[in-house]
């Protein structure tokens, strides 16, 4: 009840919320939203202006923008989506283990997570990329795998912290199993910062999949991403300014609110 009446008060809380249901609901429903293909070109129609027909204008090859940043959001909303879900995962385990026995494992992990850390995300990722292709399904896990180590060290702390605690020390000396111990009591208590590191996880994605897209290495033409449309308008900022505004648009919106949604999520959960 307390809560749910500083989540009421929240106004930002409420507006970030909106905002990422709204962006949920137009990639659900993309094929009911938009009156053209977003891969069917039309020549003769290219770089038009935002009007009736066309809201969002045309591409270079007179593809509707509108409908491409709309079904985009399918792509570049479940790369953010499934790659947060392997960062956290993968953090969470990782971390917890680290957190709970200590010792060998938990410099094992923490070698682990400092030589990831020590290289820049973006370039290590597009290393990886390089190695491999950029289809849908490698950059999901490149980028998910590459983004665990900070959920891991926070993970960690909490259970350094939790595991000392006096009702992890009773439930030990009756004799509950590790795993029990792990998933069933000290887990639920460090949620807080886990749920606060998923939401900020997911523009995170977004926005290392938009990067990878711009530099040419992200999802290959002609599928729509948020990403590829900015890359595919370099060259036609003064030419045509809404080729890259209305993409460039949706992913600043997306990032603030799930930043914003985190933000007001710690300030919830700390109060």
């Amino acid at each position: 009840m307390i809560l749910g009446k500083r989540v009421q008060k929240n106004k930002i809380f409420i507006f970030s919320l909106v905002i990422i249901t709204g962006l949920f609901l137009m990639a659900l429903f993309a094929p009911h939203l938009v009156s053209h293909d977003p891969l069917k070109t039309e020549t003769e129609n290219w770089l038009t202006p935002p009007g009736p027909d066309n809201w969002f204008g045309t591409d270079r090859l007179g593809r509707d923008i509108y409908s491409r940043v709309v079904f985009g959001s399918r792509i570049s909303l479940s790369i953010g989506f499934i790659s947060a879900a392997i960062m956290i995962f993968t953090g969470t385990l990782l971390g917890a283990l680290a957190g709970y026995y200590g010792g060998i494992v938990d410099n094992l992990i923490m070698r682990l997570t400092d030589i990831i850390i020590v290289f820049p995300v973006l370039f290590l990722i597009i290393t990886l990329i390089s190695l491999f292709d950029s289809g849908f399904i490698h950059i999901i896990l490149i980028i998910g795998f590459t983004g665990w180590p900070v959920v891991a060290r926070l993970v960690r702390a909490e259970f350094m912290s939790l595991r000392e605690r006096d009702f992890v020390q009773a439930i030990r000396a009756l004799g509950a199993s590790d795993l029990r111990i792990i998933t069933r009591h000290i887990l639920p208590n460090a949620l807080d910062p886990i749920v606060v590191a998923a939401t900020l996880s997911v523009p995170a994605a977004i926005l290392a999949e938009a990067g990878l897209s711009f530099l040419g290495l992200g999802i290959p033409a002609p599928v729509p991403t948020w990403g590829n449309i900015l890359r595919e308008a370099h060259g036609y900022f003064r030419q045509a300014w809404w080729y890259a505004a209305f993409p460039g648009a949706f992913i600043f919106v997306t990032v603030m609110a799930f930043n914003l949604l985190g933000e007001s999520l710690k300030d919830l959960l700390d109060s």
